[in-house]
């Protein structure tokens, strides 16, 4: 081998070496990203989590009073709480084996009803 040769044998060595370098860091580099927006996500999203109050659901059995609907019940017992009014009323439904929406004064009813206060512990 001439000494031509060699140098350019180390020349292309060095490229090669230059290459594996770049694509190292690249790669390094984009796990450390990947990482940082992880650990950023989440440090955010607990930060939102603590701003949230807990609701707590619990169930308590009322007597059917003159007046009162389906309606008028889920609209006392899910005030101030993200909860939709036929998704109660179908829950309501659901647990007194109700085939309607019709209900009658007297009658009993199981329904659920949800507190920020945490019962019974």
């Amino acid at each position: 081998m001439t000494a031509l040769e060699r140098i350019r044998y180390r020349q292309k060595m060095r490229k090669i070496r230059n290459i594996k370098r770049a694509i190292i860091l690249s790669f390094l580099s984009l796990i450390l990203i990947g990482g940082l927006a992880l650990t950023l996500n989440v440090i955010n999203s607990d930060a939102q989590d603590k701003n949230v109050k807990n609701t707590y659901k619990y169930f308590t059995s009322i007597t059917v009073e003159y007046g009162d609907t389906l309606y008028t019940l889920a609209e006392e017992n899910i005030k101030g709480h993200d909860i939709e009014i036929n998704a109660y009323i179908e829950e309501v439904m659901h647990i007194n084996h109700l085939q309607d929406e019709q209900i009658q004064s007297g009658q009993s009813l199981i329904i659920p009803y949800y507190s920020e206060e945490l019962k019974g512990i």
